[in-house]
């Protein structure tokens, strides 16, 4: 099978066979701010949402900011790579991959969680009533991986 070309291919689906894998062809430890590479998703905002945040399903079944503070706005599903200034914007959403911010200045292995604005964070939340949910881990100071767990968990 040839190499998928965006410009001259739709890839509409795709299967993998037992003993096979997708290879991303670039590397792991994406080189440009702000870029990404993994399992994306265009999802529809149900309020405005700023680009790099993490997002979760709301009940209106669109996307909002996560907040620890707020169970109604959790569990986190991915990383917004794009801003909407309101309710019913496309907004395309990495659920399982790498993202580059350079802002960030984790330490390679920090697990991470998501704070009460929506910001990845290396410090679970602890406020009583605070919801509590892996969502990644650091590669580097600023790649992290993205792969949140669905499992949370309520600060006594």
């Amino acid at each position: 099978m040839g190499k998928f070309t965006p410009s001259r291919n739709i890839l509409t689906s795709a299967r993998v066979a037992e003993g096979r894998a997708i290879t991303f062809e670039v590397p792991l430890l994406t080189s440009a701010d702000h870029s990404a590479q993994g399992l994306k998703t265009t999802m529809v905002s149900g309020a405005a949402i700023t680009a790099f945040k993490a997002v979760a399903v709301h009940s209106n079944g669109k996307i909002e900011m996560a907040d620890a503070s707020d169970e109604s706005e959790m569990p986190v599903i991915g990383i917004a790579l794009n801003a909407a200034g309101s309710a019913n914007i496309d907004v395309e959403v990495l659920h399982i991959g790498t993202f580059r911010d350079d802002t960030f200045n984790f330490t390679a292995g920090n697990r991470l969680y998501v704070d009460t604005s929506g910001d990845l964070t290396a410090t679970a939340p602890s406020a009583t009533g605070n919801f509590v949910q892996c969502v990644g881990v650091a590669l580097n100071a600023d790649v992290v991986f993205i792969n949140p767990a669905m499992t949370l968990v309520e600060v006594a």
